[in-house]
């Protein structure tokens, strides 16, 4: 059983700003809860507190009282609840402490004194049980984000903790890897484990989930459970800025007119990683101004590598490329492309919100006056006014996201690559993203957008481009009659 009683909490140095304001829960034993809301709602908080990283990683002022299985989290700390609770966090990486991954899944049975012989019986057995036995010795530095994922679920699933905490799992996961959780999540209902997920998106948590509650402002707004959360409709989610149970058709943004002149052409792109057969290998495409590319593919196929190697960030990429008519060699190609990239914690690098943004504004050398009206208007535009004076870094992982766009939109580059943009997202500000991109190709700029969020691809793209196996295997404009061929091939997934 988990208890919260008038709880209130703010962050150390941001007293004026609770995170947490009065919430009261009560959470039963194997029960399914999910929590939702727009970044910065106090989703991440509930789950530190029942952890134990409150207070003993997140220091602030703590009123009322939190029981976890009859344990107070605030007196155990993090380390105590760490035999209760099992933690994923939204970024893997920040929870691996080995190399090795085998020696990832002992870590936590080695810090219990569990006998040699057993530890090894138990990583085999985990890895029948999750379907994962051929990520068992490898090198973390050479997994994929979901298989880096896939050791985090294993790592808490071999502790054989009753209560497991996930804080936005699926954010940086493709379709077959959020294919897997879902089946992870499965296993561990069926064994009546307490589970608490904070989400944004739902479609594959549809039939797990036992209550949704929705918060807001720091606090509880809304709680359906029962048959109040099977009857809820997609009309209530998306009027309280939540996506929906189903995969949605969001074909309703006017899209822009084609530019006929003017266009970036790929005669050819070539790029292999050393040892393998990996890469991408285009031949002959040509992409319009004006247009937002989504491109698809499966894990591995080479989406990403597509995109570096097209900003010219790869190195040892062989290209033949022309925009409007010009040759542009490959690294020259930086000059006139900007990246969101998957984790935007590698391109924040300024000391507040404000200053992130009047960086690019400084590289253009546009006038302080026009600076200052420009940078107003993009934090209204991604709404963080308020969060001006914070350090990048603080700041919540969709916020994160959306200055990382702005960045990129103040950038003013002809080509804009967003590597899954909407990762951390709730449904508004994935549809804030849309309309963002529907107004930068309006603007003449190309838009080429790797996403496994089938919401903003329907909301937001011009055409399709499948990559497959390094190569572009298909391509075709979206429109109401191709529509369904997205739909199903994420489905097929």
């Amino acid at each position: 059983m988990i208890e919260i009683k008038n709880v209130s909490f703010s962050y150390e140095g941001y007293e004026q700003q609770p995170a947490l304001t009065n919430i009261n829960l009560q959470i039963a034993d194997g029960e399914f809860v999910v929590l939702a809301g727009v970044s910065g709602c106090g989703k991440s908080t509930i789950t530190r507190l029942l952890n134990g990283l409150i207070p003993d990683c997140f220091h602030g002022n703590l009123m009322g009282s939190v029981s976890v299985n009859g344990k107070n989290p605030q007196e155990e700390k993090a380390i105590g609840m760490s035999r209760i609770v099992g933690s994923v966090f939204q970024n893997p990486k920040s929870q691996f402490f080995n190399i090795n991954s085998r020696n990832e899944l002992a870590f936590p049975l080695e810090n219990r004194g569990v006998p040699r012989e057993k530890i090894l019986q138990k990583t085999e057995d985990i890895g029948e049980k999750l379907h994962m036995k051929q990520l068992i010795g490898r090198n973390m530095f050479h997994l994929s984000g979901g298989e880096k994922q896939k050791i985090a679920f294993a790592s808490v699933s071999i502790a054989e903790s009753d209560v497991l905490v996930l804080d936005e799992p699926s954010s940086n996961l493709d379709m077959e890897a959020i294919r897997d959780l879902r089946q992870i999540l499965e296993i561990w209902k069926q064994e009546r484990k307490t589970i608490v997920i904070s989400e944004h998106r739902f479609f594959f948590l549809k039939n797990l989930a036992d209550t949704l509650i929705l918060m807001k402002n720091g606090e509880i707004k809304s709680i359906w459970k029962g048959e109040a959360l099977k009857n809820l409709t997609s009309e209530t989610m998306h009027r309280e800025g939540l996506r929906c149970f189903e995969f949605s058709e969001y074909l309703n943004i006017q899209k822009s007119p084609t530019l006929e002149t003017r266009n970036l052409y790929i005669q050819y792109l070539h790029f292999s990683y050393p040892n393998s057969d990996k890469g991408i290998h285009i031949q002959e495409l040509s992409f319009e101004y004006g247009k937002v590319i989504a491109v698809i593919g499966h894990n591995g196929a080479g989406k990403s590598t597509f995109l570096r190697c097209l900003s010219g960030l790869q190195k040892h990429t062989e290209a033949k490329l022309t925009l409007s008519g010009k040759p542009i060699p490959i690294n020259k190609m930086l000059a006139h492309t900007a990246m969101v990239m998957q984790d935007v914690n590698h391109q924040l690098f300024c000391d507040t919100v404000e200053n992130e943004l009047l960086f690019e504004l400084k590289q253009r050398k546009i006038p302080m006056q026009q600076r200052k009206e420009e940078v107003n208007r993009w934090l209204n535009e991604i709404q963080m006014e308020y969060l001006k004076d914070q350090h990048p870094i603080s700041v919540s992982g969709g916020q994160k996201q959306r200055l990382a766009i702005a960045t990129v939109a103040l950038a003013d580059k002809d080509i804009i690559l967003f590597d899954e943009p909407t990762s951390g997202l709730d449904y508004a500000h994935m549809k804030q993203v849309a309309k963002l991109t529907r107004k930068l190709a309006e603007q003449g700029k190309i838009i080429f957008i790797v996403s496994h969020d089938l919401d903003l691809l329907l909301s937001s793209s011009d055409e399709v481009l499948l990559i497959e196996n390094s190569c572009a295997q298909n391509r075709y404009y979206l429109n109401e009659e191709t529509q369904n061929d997205l739909i199903n091939w994420f489905h097929s997934l």
